[in-house]
């Protein structure tokens, strides 16, 4: 049932602001001032509907801007949140409010202890958030860095705590900004979502990630409710939704051209994070419950989000809508060359949607191609293992699979442990999105080398 409090805090309806542009000058990695003014027009307009930006800012404030800096790729690739947007947000807020206190551009990046000795900064310096940041003249930190207070969520569902970064309690105004994108566990990766980037992870001796840190805990079928649990205890102010460019498919990060879209130009905001998730949701072509996180929060009392409790201002819906092709979430048996997938108990938001993700990059750069006969995954519990499976040639995906009450072995089927003893690659993790994209990539490609190389001595013996 949802909660009675909703239309005290939002009223009966609540205002989103859809602001869309034909054209939007330069380009995440390019651009001029000119382009960063056109995109704080963008802002003004959408804070303007929403009562201007000085209802959420006021002088003296310390903000906090938790951006969406996932990894450390170019700004074209269009992973992150847009640099023109920090900027001229930065500038927004400056202009509106003069004398606001420090305006601080935050997060705890999925890259971290997942790409070597980087942390993020680092990525936010890759991938432009960074200079656009400091040129506007904001502070930048590692959310990672910060001291971290045990934080008790109340009548949690999945999600009794988590240690949580100092910054997002101190700060007076939070205003969360996610990159509009699809997302392969989670359907698409809005405002709710954003707050992955408020957790934290930890590295294990054998560095692997621990699956029970904060940023992987409640990572698998009980993600969306790690989510919703958290907005009990950080709501933000203000969400800004940046879909200058997009990423349709299989985001959040996506291996081919025709995933990022470049001429999407909306931006969406509320201060109902629900109502401004639904409202982005729809602008997509999906329906407005589409996004699990979306749905639940509604649910729970969280904000509006069928569309006729929400009045939008700006652009026609129907008009600017662009229909993304949908994530193929845990589609992967059968799909790619080369690789053969068994399971039985492997999670749907989990370790499926997360390898398929993965295996885009090796499959669009050609490399599953080059492997000589097939390599295999092994993913979920009570999963019929044959018995011809070769151990260099197998992966071991997952804690569950570990967990076998079927007696499938008078079946026929082979051990985990038999597999393991034998070589194959073990990827622990309740997921470990980490550990799948650090440690598989490389196993592949090592396996395509050591492939090729045997086809070429094979073709040199036959002269």
């Amino acid at each position: 049932m949802r909660n009675a409090h909703i239309a005290e805090k939002f009223g009966e309806k609540s205002t989103v602001a859809l602001i869309k542009r034909d054209t939007v000058a330069g380009s995440p990695g390019k651009y001029t001032q000119d382009a960063v003014n056109e995109v704080k027009a963008m802002l003004k307009e959408g804070a303007d509907y929403l009562g201007g930006m000085k209802k959420f800012v006021k002088p003296g404030n310390s903000v906090l801007l938790k951006v969406n800096s996932v990894y450390p790729v170019p700004p074209e690739a269009a992973w992150n949140v847009d640099p023109r947007l920090v900027e001229a947000l930065i500038g927004l807020i400056k202009d509106e409010v003069p004398d606001v206190g420090r305006i601080i551009v935050a997060d705890d990046s999925a890259a971290v202890k997942q790409v070597p000795d980087i942390d993020t900064v680092d990525v936010m310096v890759e991938n432009g958030i960074a200079a656009a940041a400091r040129k506007a003249g904001a502070e930048v930190i590692c959310l990672e860095y910060d001291s971290h207070v045990r934080t008790t969520i109340p009548d949690a569902r999945t999600f009794p705590y988590f240690e949580c970064p100092k910054a997002l309690l101190d700060a007076d105004v939070i205003i969360t900004v996610p990159k509009w994108k699809n997302h392969i566990e989670g359907h698409m990766t809005l405002g709710v979502k954003n707050a992955q980037g408020y957790y934290t992870r930890v590295l294990k001796q054998d560095g692997m990630t621990d699956h029970r840190n904060d940023k992987e805990r409640r990572h698998a079928n009980d993600i969306h409710l790690k989510f919703t649990d958290t907005l009990k205890v950080i709501y933000p102010n203000l969400t800004i939704i940046d879909g200058l460019w997009a990423i349709q498919g299989d985001g959040p990060g996506v291996a081919r051209d025709w995933e990022v879209i470049r001429d999407m130009n909306m931006i969406v905001m509320s201060n109902d994070i629900v109502a401004a998730d639904s409202v982005a949701a729809q602008a997509s072509g999906y329906a407005w419950d589409w996004v699990p996180t979306t749905r639940l929060a509604w649910r729970q009392g969280f904000g509006h989000a069928k569309p006729e409790e929400i009045d939008i201002k700006g652009a026609d819906l129907n008009k600017v809508m662009v229909k993304f092709v949908p994530p193929k979430l845990y589609d992967i048996q059968g799909y790619f060359d080369n690789v053969d997938v068994y399971t039985h108990g492997g999670c749907v938001t989990g370790c499926q949607p997360l390898l398929r993700m993965t295996l885009n990059f090796p499959d669009e750069a050609g490399t599953l191609k080059k492997l000589k006969e097939p390599i295999n995954f092994v993913v979920g519990n009570n999963t019929y293992i044959p018995p011809d499976l070769k151990p260099e040639r197998t992966c071991l995906l997952g804690e569950c699979l570990w967990n076998n009450w079927l007696d499938l072995e008078a079946e026929g089927s082979q051990t985990p442990q038999n597999l393991k003893d034998r070589g194959a690659l073990v990827i622990p993790g309740c997921p470990s999105f980490a550990n799948i994209f650090t440690n598989i990539p490389p196993w592949i490609d090592s396996i395509a080398a050591r492939d090729q190389a045997e086809l070429e001595a094979a073709a040199a013996a036959a002269v």
